[in-house]
């Protein structure tokens, strides 16, 4: 799960992305210029795309890190924002320059945390509890059972058996829920 200092790193990554896309639109140097010029264009296109087209919007963070931003465009076929493409760039380039000194996990998630693995465990169990937490929410809105019947753990067992075919990982229901009990207290505004 992320912790706090994760939470001040991926801050610190997006502020990056919004300086590099307030430096691009500045710019007068013909290759920002026309990343900008060739973003411009794409989003003509997109604007008649039923799925997303008009849901494209530099300005909002809707995902914990730039990097979930940059494989949720490429997975969707659409290209990433010029100032996404330059901030993988830069972190390429500080990987690069650092001549082996520098982990390509430390260049773009900032230091492991200990007992918390790398940032792929943490994301792992950050869209977990997520997941979890929608389902909850779906599940106590739409049932005819009593609250008080939906205990927490049910809503567990509930959760893993659905989604049985798509996971690796089957916890003890008290420890998951202990640690979703974490996660929501930092992330979760229910």
């Amino acid at each position: 799960m992320p912790t706090k200092k994760d939470v001040e790193f991926d801050q610190k990554a997006w502020k990056e992305v919004s300086e590099i896309r307030k430096e691009l639109l500045k710019s007068n140097f013909q290759q920002d210029l026309k990343l900008e010029e060739h973003w411009n264009h794409l989003m003509q296109m997109y604007k008649g795309d039923d799925y997303m087209g008009d849901f494209i919007d530099r300005e909002v963070e809707g995902f914990r890190h730039p990097i979930q931003s940059y494989m949720d465009y490429i997975f969707n076929g659409y290209y990433p924002p010029p100032e996404l493409l330059m901030w993988i760039y830069n972190k390429l380039l500080d990987y690069y320059s650092a001549s082996g000194q520098l982990e390509l996990e430390y260049a773009f998630f900032g230091k492991r945390t200990q007992n918390s693995g790398n940032d792929a465990k943490r994301d792992f169990f950050h869209r977990l509890y997520q997941d979890f937490h929608h389902h909850m929410i779906m599940r106590k809105q739409n049932s005819r059972k009593p609250k008080r019947e939906l205990t927490q753990v049910k809503l567990a067992e509930d959760f893993f058996e659905l989604n049985k075919p798509f996971l690796n990982y089957f916890p003890d229901y008290d420890s998951f829920l202990r640690q979703y009990r974490r996660w929501k207290k930092l992330y979760s505004d229910n």
